[in-house]
């Protein structure tokens, strides 16, 4: 998840290969860890966000790396988890937003000039990664939510 959210915020792009690693992970812990029990309803979950994503990647309002990510990261999620992992990763995404616009706002203190020329995307992939590791890692967060 580190390496999809250094990339998206250096290079505005979340490289391929790691959705693929995302999607291909989870493959092997279902083969390897579950012992080839899995729900196939995971597919379905990921299939419907893969679509919604693409959906608002042609309306602009997310890169098409983010809506990969978001995909592959809903197989690891299934149903319900992937209910509070797209809200997390939605308000989080507006913290980032929020927060880009005040750093501007302020001038961009200690930054050059070339640096504080406007941006017109938000790394989302930052905020899909942070809320996978919260639902992943602490489950009870879901259970909060839910």
């Amino acid at each position: 998840m580190a390496a999809a959210a250094v990339c998206d915020v250096l290079f505005r792009r979340i490289p391929n290969l790691l959705v693929v690693a995302v999607a291909g992970l989870y493959v092997v812990d279902v083969v390897v860890a579950r012992g080839a029990s899995w729900h196939p309803g995971d597919l379905v979950v990921a299939g419907g966000v893969l679509g919604l994503g693409f959906a608002a990647f042609a309306a602009g309002a997310l890169g098409g790396g983010d809506a990969k990510l978001l995909a592959a990261l809903s197989l690891w999620m299934g149903w319900p988890a992937v209910v509070p992992f797209t809200l997390i990763t939605a308000v989080l995404g507006g913290a980032i937003a929020l927060g880009i616009v005040v750093w501007r706002a302020l001038g961009a203190v200690g930054v050059t000039a070339a640096q504080r020329h406007p941006v017109t995307t938000v790394p989302y992939g930052v905020a899909v990664a942070g809320a996978a590791v919260l639902v992943l890692e602490w489950p009870d967060v879901v259970s909060v939510m839910g």
